[in-house]
């Protein structure tokens, strides 16, 4: 099991990711964080003067503002009490106005800086499954890697969350510190009695939110993989009649969702609602001590009370949205970590990745030969091969049938063949160049694969047999061309011809129609070796005969390779190579090798 990661950790990883221009939106980010606090710091100190003047009018030319100014300017224009609040008061507004379109600004760019790594996060990631090893994916499995994307989707509320968290702790420092230097004694012991109480609060509220989101992180987890089952499964759910047990475990870990979500949510809020209650406890503890401890008088006591009064009124949402960011970025800590993790596999994996995307790979040549020279396999963890110590050649446009019973090493072969796997010893030559990392995407470039389910896309059948090349513009003619060399013979009689949308996994089509598509789609690459791995498996004999006369037709044109265990699909190959439990049996022509292999067969009739 992988080590996890803590936040901090997991944003050192995920640092990298970030590119130049969006750390200058974040450095741009943190300047404007500093402006609105400065001009927080403005607007408290506007607010403080404004209460003093309206509660002592008599003595507002002793305040330290005013008395700052005079010695500035050697006077003070405003000798009206009235006409001095009225200023305060539009100064008031001009500071809320422009702290707010600062706000607005600073909301824009952290949604665009969040977003955009996280569409960064996913854009690597999809890279990141695209090059890695084909064994790794398997072992991840579908469920996994799809909940992959999903984990990517939340790290823009994660990075929202933490910026927002930045920007408020910046302007909660800057005005504290202006208060302090304006009245450091009552500010001093304010902040005394509430800090300690805000750190065991959010330690308090922090280990149990951790945990409740760690359960929603974990549940919603699980929820997924119930989709995925509901939807690609629902074929054996029906089958087996499990449809009521499907839908009382999915409604069983919504209830779990459900009650962790409220939990997780309520901790979330909670610092919020007791940051205002514990910042006015302390004013009503301040005020007493002073009054029944310290016995002070009615005017030190209005104005200490004032003083501390704006500055709660200033300081203390700023210190309750912080522990709310704060709880926002630990309820996103799972996804952050999980994200993390698969990166930090990248890493860990780099020497046995594929190219770069976008990276021009090694050219290589078939015009002689793809040559197995002593290839051995090992699965990872297995004690013994898969694929033992196996020696053969191919030839272009040389017909070639792979048999052997189920679980021999047939599919392991092919996988090392086209390059899906790398071997764990020996050389796959292709015309005398080994097949490497450098070379393999040239290689995969000249190869159709056609296999025994085919995956069909929620689209026209046009778009479908041009998957080969997907992205690229459909070339009609080329479509037309493959279907009559793949005797496809049953697209004029669909409703929209090629345009008609064959639905998901292709359900408006038959078995041996999909593996005409199948067929179709490995022409349309234009390959040089064509795999057809136990691609008439499942097929009845009717079809099963059509689509080998289908095959047969394309002899001389161009390599191709059958992997089968039924007879009659490899009877008409120029030669066949048997593997048993991992190793190369015999290798001769048809009849030869299909005479002992019978034998085999009529000794084991479970096979």
């Amino acid at each position: 099991m992988a080590h996890e990661l803590s936040l901090i950790q997991s944003l050192r990883v995920l640092l990298p990711i970030v590119s130049r221009r969006q750390w200058m939106v974040f450095w741009l980010l943190l300047a404007l964080s500093l402006g609105m606090a400065m001009v927080e710091l403005v607007i408290t100190a506007l607010v403080t003067m404004f209460a003093a003047a309206v509660s002592d009018p008599a003595n507002v030319m002793t305040l330290k503002p005013v008395v700052l100014l005079q010695s500035w300017f050697g006077f003070f224009p405003l000798t009206d009490v009235r006409q001095l609040l009225f200023v305060l008061l539009c100064c008031i507004l001009a500071a809320i106005l422009i702290k707010n379109i600062l706000s607005l600004f600073q909301i824009r760019l952290t949604i665009g800086f969040s977003e955009g790594v996280s569409n960064k996060c996913r854009e690597r990631m999809l890279e990141f499954y695209l090059r890695a090893p084909y064994l790794w994916l398997q072992d991840k499995g579908g469920a996994e890697l799809l909940f992959g994307y999903r984990v990517s989707a939340n790290l823009g509320p994660a990075l929202t969350s933490g910026l927002q968290l930045f920007s408020t702790t910046m302007m909660l420092i800057v005005t504290l510190t202006g208060l302090i230097i304006a009245s450091p004694l009552p500010m001093l012991f304010f902040l005394g009695i509430l800090a300690p109480c805000c750190v065991l609060l959010n330690k308090a509220v922090g280990c149990a939110l951790d945990s409740r989101s760690k359960s929603v992180f974990r549940v919603e987890r699980e929820l997924h993989t119930v989709q995925l089952l509901s939807v690609f499964g629902l074929k054996e759910m029906r089958l087996y009649r499990r449809e009521a047990v499907l839908a009382a475990s999915y409604a069983s870990r919504l209830a779990q969702w459900l009650a962790a979500r409220k939990t997780q949510q309520m901790l979330t809020r909670l610092p919020f609602s007791l940051v205002e209650v514990m910042g006015f406890a302390t004013l009503c503890f301040i005020f007493a001590v002073f009054y029944f401890y310290k016995n002070s008088s009615l005017a030190y006591l209005s104005g200490i009370m004032a003083f501390l009064a704006t500055a709660a009124w200033r300081c203390l949402p700023m210190g309750s949205r912080m522990l709310e960011y704060l709880g926002s970025l630990r309820v996103s800590a799972p996804y952050l970590q999980q994200a993390a993790q698969t990166f930090s596999q990248e890493r860990s994996l780099a020497d046995e990745l594929a190219l770069p995307i976008g990276t021009t790979p090694e050219p290589v040549n078939f015009e002689k030969e793809v040559r197995f020279d002593c290839v051995t396999f090992f699965y990872p963890k297995a004690e013994s091969p898969a694929v033992e110590d196996v020696s053969f050649s191919i030839a272009p446009k040389q017909l070639v049938g792979i048999v052997g019973l189920s679980g021999s090493g047939k599919s392991t072969l092919v996988n090392l063949l086209t390059g899906i796997i790398p071997s764990t010893a020996g050389n796959i030559l292709i015309d005398g160049v080994p097949l490497t990392n450098r070379n393999r995407r040239s290689w995969l470039g000249k190869i159709g694969y056609v296999p025994q389910d085919a995956y069909l896309l929620d689209a026209t059948l046009a778009e479908n047999i041009a998957l080969s090349r997907w992205g690229d513009p459909v070339d009609r003619d080329k479509v037309v061309q493959c279907c009559k060399m793949a005797a496809l013979d049953f697209w004029d009689q669909l409703e929209n011809g090629m345009d008609t949308v064959l639905g998901e996994r292709g359900v408006r089509l038959s078995g041996g129609q999909i593996q005409r598509v199948a067929i179709a789609r490995a022409l349309y690459s234009d390959p040089e070796l064509i795999v057809f791995d136990e691609a008439t498996s499942s097929l009845d004999l009717k079809n099963e005969k059509t689509i080998y006369e289908t095959i047969l037709s394309l002899r001389g044109k161009v390599a191709m390779i059958i992997v089968a265990h039924r007879l009659s699909t490899v009877e008409g190959c120029d030669r066949i190579i048997w593997i048993q439990n991992g190793k190369k049996r015999m290798e001769a022509a048809p009849g030869e090798v299909l005479s002992e292999y019978k034998k085999l067969l009529d000794g084991n009739p479970s096979c």
